[in-house]
């Protein structure tokens, strides 16, 4: 027995052929069985006769690191099938920082990812994606943040990143 099974859609995989008319069976989180499931027993049907189904969409440029901890239900993104989002574009975001950068650096951004909850552990990747994980609507991925990482190695000073800056940075 399914949990889900969406019935009647036009089945667009990803793979680049063509829509074809398929049912698609789901069981907690997965996609068990995708064809002809005329005959499956589901806790729930959803009828999707003369809609598009789809996996979800990456974003894989978004600001949404301070919204996904403020609201994340997260239902903008949702509502455009997004499924995954990747954190810390163009350098931007909040990890790896201590206690002190972080409530600097946030609301130095605040223009662009919005303002986040004041007092959270940023200083780790671990950290970071635990206030994610489990938690927003959307899964997450994470790419380092350069603006975070030069902060808390240099500072906001105009220096090149050399020496034991750089090693650091590098740690």
């Amino acid at each position: 027995m399914f949990d889900v099974l969406i019935i009647r859609g036009t089945v667009v995989d990803g793979t680049g052929k063509p829509g074809y008319r398929a049912d698609v069976g789901i069981t907690g989180e997965r996609i068990d069985a995708i064809g002809d499931l005329s005959l499956a027993d589901a806790r729930r049907v959803v009828d999707a006769s003369g809609l598009t189904v789809s996996p979800g969409f990456i974003d894989t440029h978004v600001h949404s690191d301070a919204v996904l901890l403020t609201d994340p239900q997260h239902a903008q993104g949702l509502r455009q099938g997004i499924t995954t989002e990747i954190l810390g574009q163009d350098g931007l975001s909040y990890c790896p920082l201590s206690a002190d950068n972080y409530r600097v650096y946030s609301r130095y951004i605040a223009g662009i990812l919005g303002e986040p909850p004041p007092d959270l552990d940023m200083s780790s990747v671990a950290a970071f994606r635990s206030h994610y994980h489990k938690k927003a609507a959307v899964n997450t991925a994470y790419l380092i943040a350069h603006g975070a990482l030069r902060l808390e190695v240099a500072g906001f000073h105009d220096v090149p990143l050399v020496g034991d800056l750089l090693d650091k940075a590098q740690r």
